[in-house]
Formats: C-alpha cells, structure tokens, sequence
C-alpha cells in the first residue's frame, strides 16, 4: 500500500515542467536539418564544420568543439535513437533535479563524453559527436539518485531507478559488441553523470531553485550559445539550402 506521503512526493515531483529537456531534444533537431540542409550528417566534410569531435582541431585550439558534438548526431538513426532517449530519459530527471540542475548535469555529462572519446581516440582524424553522452550521464544520474536517497524516497521510485542498470549495461555491451559506436562516450557520460548527482542533491518537493544553480545553469547555456557562434564565424561548408536535399538520395 502506497504511503499518504509518498503519494505527495510524487505529486509533486511529477507537477514539475520540463521544458529544457524538449529545448535540448528541439535543438538537436535543429542542428540535424541544417546538417542536411548543408549536404548531409554523415558528410565527415560538413560534421567538421559543424564542430563534431575532432583531436586534430581541438590540439590546435578549437575548445568549442568539447561542447558542440553533444548536439550534432551522424545520419537518421542516430538523431532518431537519441532523440527518443532524450525525449523519455529527460524529463524524469529534470522533474527531479529541476531545471537548473538537469542543464548542469546533462550539459556536463555531454562534455564528459566528448573529453572520454578525445582521450580514447587519440588519432587526429578521428571524428565523433551525439548526445549519448549526455543521455548516459542521465543514467549515471539517476544511478546515483538511487543509492543516495534510497531510505527517504518512496518504494515506486526506488524500484524504477533499480531498472536502470540493466539498461546501462545492456547498452554498454551493445557499444563493445559494434566498433562503430564510440563506447568511450558512453562511459565518459556515465561518469560525468554520475559524479555531479553525487556533488549536487536533487531538488526535494516544495524547495526553491538556489541561486548558484541558476548561475550555473545561466554559463553553460551561454557556453553553449558562444560554442555554436565559434562554429558559425569558422563555417566554410556550403551554403544551407534546399538544393544540397539532392545529394542526400544520389
């Protein structure tokens, strides 16, 4: 039988909007269709230009693309798969965390990932980009939300967050299992996920937002903004339109 209180924990947890969560998922649609509009996403000419993960750039100063690639993915499947783990992944953990606190997580969990395959795939030609990472620091997160309010949180969600770890693992091993995923992403988000939900308490029902986390929350999106402006004034593809569609079904 379900405790008056836990009935309340969850009412109240799940009141909460996530409206960031469908910002990142929108965005990341966004980028998709300028891709296309460009020449194609599994283009490696134009992943460069729009700042996927590339050891080579990056050696030689070009920081921002320690950032973009979690907003970049590689043709249809790719944005398709992330974007459904996005869409059901995001928003039970920023009704958690809140919203600043789920931009914390999920933005540095994404650059957690994109440093994991830098240090990984050393060789400078190599290129990587996609919000897996970010997506397994959501479950690096809710890993840790588990272990760590295990005694002060009601049954329900103790038993939903215990499911997530077969799903990472299955995912870990589909990751080994095919060389063209980029498993050290994966791990570099999971990490990164885990190890700022151990830092940062999930935001208990009825508290307010403290103002370190929205000042936080505030830098990384303008982090992210000033990442995307370096690949903007960088940009030497070709230029967005409609035409390049034709290249896509060549």
């Amino acid at each position: 039988m379900v405790e008056e209180q836990d009935i309340e924990f969850i009412r109240a947890i799940w009141a909460r909007p996530s409206s960031v969560s469908y910002v990142f998922f929108a965005f990341n649609i966004a980028i998709f269709i300028l891709m296309q509009l460009a020449g194609g996403s599994t283009n490696d000419f134009i992943l460069l230009q729009f700042g996927a993960k590339s050891n080579f750039e990056i050696n030689h100063g070009e920081y921002w693309r320690l950032v973009t690639p979690i907003f970049i993915h590689i043709g249809m499947l790719h944005i398709i798969f992330n974007s459904y783990a996005l869409w059901v992944m995001g928003p039970q953990v920023e009704k958690l965390y809140g919203a600043a606190r789920f931009t914390i997580i999920y933005v540095l969990s994404g650059v957690g990932g994109v440093l994991g395959s830098y240090l990984w795939h050393p060789e400078p030609a190599s290129l990587s980009a996609g919000a897996s990472g970010a997506i397994f620091g959501l479950f690096g997160a809710l890993t840790v939300f588990g272990f760590k309010y295990r005694g002060s949180i009601p049954i329900a969600f103790q038993k939903a967050v215990g499911r997530v770890i077969p799903i990472i693992a299955i995912n870990l091993l589909i990751g080994f299992l095919i060389p063209q995923i980029d498993n050290s992403a994966h791990v570099g988000g999971l990490v990164s996920g885990a190890l700022v939900a151990a830092i940062i308490p999930f935001q208990r029902p009825g508290s307010e937002t403290p103002n370190a986390f929205k000042i936080l929350q505030a830098a990384l999106i303008l982090v992210v903004v000033l990442s995307f402006y370096e690949v903007a004034i960088h940009y030497r593809g070709p230029a967005i339109s409609f035409r390049n569609l034709h290249r896509l079904v060549e």
